[in-house]
């Protein structure tokens, strides 16, 4: 199906239902997704979902955060950020956003063998998001650079984490070419939160724990979370496995509900308890 833009190709389709066989012309084009999506909550509270860390995710989060502004005509009293499902991307990009909410300290650290720190990533003075109250939103299969994120915002306290632990991917993998057009792919360190926190095989664990409703998915599926993988890498030396049995899960968990496009406080309950979390924050109320 690869071709140049604007090129035509037609497919033939055939449903095993019925044998029906029938025809879909397509034009090729560049998709670009957004990986941004933001709506106004009440009390000036804003939805801000981010799909994954992507080259453009940064800006996108700008432009999006002004166009909130603008809708609501004056201060974002408290921002819910949405991670759930997050798979993760571009770490560069995830340092960005966490600096947009942040304004110093470490974002996160890379260690190598022996402890040694490869490389430490701070945040600058200012930003964009230091000011409205935070809650956000994490599940199984937020992973990779969300999991940074949501560990970089939980130590430096900067915001309540909600949902459930996530997918536990906090390692580094390196590509060494080899002759012929080969190549050798070897994990090289770890990710760590501010805190020294280890996410391999462990995740970020949420300050308050909230499960799913399965009103957004009827149909869920096994779900393998990091650990779960064959030969993953364990978590460090001395550091207990995420279950009470310290074995590897042998069953793996129900797939996260889907997440809606557009938010529903009536449907979506994690949504709605981070919400309330926030809307309390603004208040000066006890957090739920």
């Amino acid at each position: 199906m690869r071709g140049k833009p604007g090129t035509k190709v037609e497919l033939t389709i055939r449903r095993p239902s019925d044998g029906k066989v029938y025809k879909v012309p397509l034009v090729r084009a560049e998709i670009h997704v957004p990986s941004v999506r933001g709506h106004v909550l009440p009390g000036n509270i804003v939805y801000l979902r981010l799909v994954q860390f992507q080259e453009t995710t940064h800006a996108e989060l700008l432009e999006t955060v002004t166009k909130l502004k603008a809708k609501i005509g004056g201060k974002i009293a408290g921002v819910v950020l949405d991670l759930r499902r997050n798979p993760g991307g571009l770490v560069k990009q995830a340092v960005l956003v966490a600096d947009e909410f942040l304004d110093k300290g470490v974002i996160f650290s890379m260690k190598g063998q022996g402890g040694k720190t490869l490389e430490e990533a701070k945040a600058s003075a200012g930003g964009a998001l230091v000011e409205p109250k935070l809650a956000v939103l994490v599940d199984d299969g937020s992973a990779s650079a969300a999991e940074l994120l949501a560990g970089a915002l939980q130590d430096h306290k900067r915001a309540t984490i909600v949902g459930t632990t996530t997918y536990g991917k906090g390692s580094v993998q390196s590509l060494i070419e080899l002759p012929g057009g080969g190549g050798l792919k070897l994990t090289t360190a770890r990710y760590y939160t501010p805190n020294g926190r280890a996410i391999q095989a462990q995740g970020v664990e949420p300050d308050l724990v909230v499960e799913a409703t399965r009103a957004l998915d009827d149909k869920p599926l096994p779900f393998l979370k990091e650990k779960d993988l064959p030969n993953a890498l364990p978590p460090e030396a001395g550091k207990p496995l995420p279950n009470a049995a310290g074995t590897l899960d042998t069953k793996p968990k129900v797939t996260p509900p889907a997440v809606a496009h557009e938010p529903n406080l009536e449907k979506d309950f994690p949504l709605r308890m981070a919400h309330q979390v926030v809307s309390a924050k603004v208040k000066g109320a006890p957090v739920p």
